[in-house]
């Protein structure tokens, strides 16, 4: 999967649609959980799929600090590129057994986003599982996804995230719809998921 992404590294950031949905996240974020999150702090984050940091970009300015992670090597080299501060890029797969004893992941977490992201893993409710585990007691899961429609299509529905996440212990979890993108005469709707470990 990660050549795929590696191809389109490059031109990433240039296509609106993809700047706008990361804009749409972390509105969706502010507005959502900043007051749970408390302070407008986020604190240690990480960004898992984080592409070339476009949402990591955005948490950066009230981010403690940022670990974020990706499969390809391209959009992490695009990412590493942008230089920021607080945000330690990483090639890794969460599944890998190697990625446990990673130092970046040795401290947990406040907070868990994956924007656009778990919708493309092969099995999505173990992800979810091996990522809750990283975040602190009272950290908050935050994931953002395209709502599938209809039998076989891509993304995810609420009723599989909301039962990923009880799955992976996660407490007090919302599904909602977070916003709509639109192109090409469609409209897409983006389904967020919220749960606190």
């Amino acid at each position: 999967m990660s050549g795929t992404w590696d191809e389109h590294a490059r031109d990433w950031d240039d296509n609106p649609d993809v700047r706008a949905y990361a804009d749409k996240a972390f509105a969706s974020l502010k507005e959502h959980t900043g007051p749970a999150i408390g302070a407008n702090r986020y604190g240690r984050v990480l960004d898992f799929g984080c592409g070339t940091g476009l949402l990591s970009e955005k948490l950066a300015p009230v981010a403690g600090q940022i670990v974020a992670i990706d499969t390809s090597s391209a959009m992490i080299d695009v990412l590493k590129s942008k230089s920021i501060e607080n945000v330690i890029a990483l090639c890794v797969d969460i599944d890998a057994p190697s990625t446990v004893n990673l130092p970046a992941l040795g401290q947990p977490f406040d907070l868990i986003v994956a924007s656009s992201a778990l919708a493309f893993v092969p099995d999505y409710r173990t992800i979810v599982g091996n990522l809750v585990p990283l975040l602190r007691e009272g950290g908050l899961f935050v994931q953002w996804d395209w709502l599938k429609s209809g039998d076989g299509g891509f993304g995810l529905t609420s009723a599989e995230i909301s039962a990923a996440c009880k799955d992976a212990g996660l407490a007090d979890t919302r599904v909602l719809e977070a916003f709509v993108m639109e192109g090409m005469g469609d409209a897409m709707t983006v389904l967020m998921g919220v749960g606190t470990r």
